[in-house]
C-alpha cells in the first residue's frame, strides 16, 4: 500500500493491479487505498466515448 500511495501523491496518474481474476483482491487494495471506483456503467461510457472520438 505506501509504494501505491507514494507513487499517487508523487503525481503518478494510477496505477496497475494486477490480481490474475481475483477481482476481489484490487477491490481490497482500492479500499485500503480510499481510491474511488469507477462505477461498470461509467467505464462503458468512457469507452463507448474513446470509440467516439477514434472514428
Amino acid at each position: 500500500m505506501d509504494l501505491a500511495n507514494a507513487a499517487l501523491e508523487a503525481g503518478a496518474p494510477g496505477i496497475h493491479i494486477y490480481t490474475f481474476n481475483e477481482h476481489q483482491s484490487a477491490l481490497e487494495v482500492l479500499d485500503k487505498l480510499a481510491l474511488p471506483r469507477q462505477s461498470r456503467s461509467a467505464g462503458r461510457r468512457s469507452a463507448t466515448l474513446r470509440r467516439q472520438l477514434a472514428s
